[in-house]
């Protein structure tokens, strides 16, 4: 209803949709390392390679494999900033009795939310 009490109000922390979707972003960081220790050994496979011979059409292979592993990372990683979204909104919601490790805390978790959505930005426009 319109006139709900503060009492009656979920945090917004416990936004179901936000914890689902965050809750599954979870399970995708597997994937993440996977295609980081492709992107990774793609590179210094192609390093070697093209070391080797300029002309290498290995390496230039398994450089586009690192690139190509490299992109799908960063697809990865779209929704960080949500993660961390709902993390300072958990740390507002139970503050600590120490506030020092609070104000740290949260510093951290912004600074962080703040990082990925321009890391977001700045994929969206390559």
């Amino acid at each position: 209803s319109a006139h709900m009490s503060k009492k009656d109000e979920k945090p917004a922390s416990q936004c179901p949709a936000l914890k689902q979707f965050n809750e599954f972003q979870a399970k995708i960081k597997g994937r993440d390392k996977v295609c980081k220790a492709i992107q990774y050994g793609a590179r210094a496979i192609k390093y070697y390679l093209l070391q080797a011979d300029k002309s290498s059409k290995w390496g230039k292979r398994f450089e586009n494999l690192a690139n190509t592993a490299g992109t799908a990372r960063k697809y990865f990683r779209l929704a960080k900033t949500l993660e961390e979204y709902e993390q300072v909104l958990e740390l507002l919601a139970h503050p600590k009795s120490d506030s020092i490790d609070q104000y740290l805390n949260l510093i951290h978790r912004v600074s962080f939310m703040w990082y990925w959505f321009f890391d977001n930005v700045n994929f969206g426009v390559r």
